[in-house]
């Protein structure tokens, strides 16, 4: 709700890029997080979540959610494209691509 509210006040206060970028990393969170609680709430077994390669699955998108987060902070670090938003989103753009490739890739039931 901190990250929310926050891309609000951005929003608010005239800064539309601050606020685009906090919007898009808010929903990202918030998807994430709404998973792992449904997860909870349902009472999914550890059996139920590590059978069948669905722990590859979730592996593969939390380790490029990490690499994501990495390349970002490089990339607004060190500005290469010359674009606030660019340096922001890209990476996110092609990590969950890439996420979502490999993750049906390696989904349960499917074979190399």
């Amino acid at each position: 709700l901190g990250m929310a509210g926050f891309t609000i006040r951005l929003f608010t206060s005239a800064n539309l890029v601050g606020g685009v970028i906090m919007s898009v990393f808010t929903l990202i969170f918030l998807s994430g997080t709404w998973t792992d609680v449904r997860h909870l709430l349902l009472k999914r077994s550890a059996g139920d979540l590590l059978s069948g390669g669905r722990w590859l699955r979730l592996h593969i998108g939390r380790v490029l959610g990490s690499y994501i987060a990495a390349v970002t902070a490089f990339l607004v670090n060190v500005q290469p494209f010359g674009s606030t938003l660019l340096n922001w989103l890209l990476p996110t753009a092609v990590g969950t691509c890439l996420a979502v490739y490999y993750g049906r890739r390696y989904a349960p039931g499917r074979s190399g």
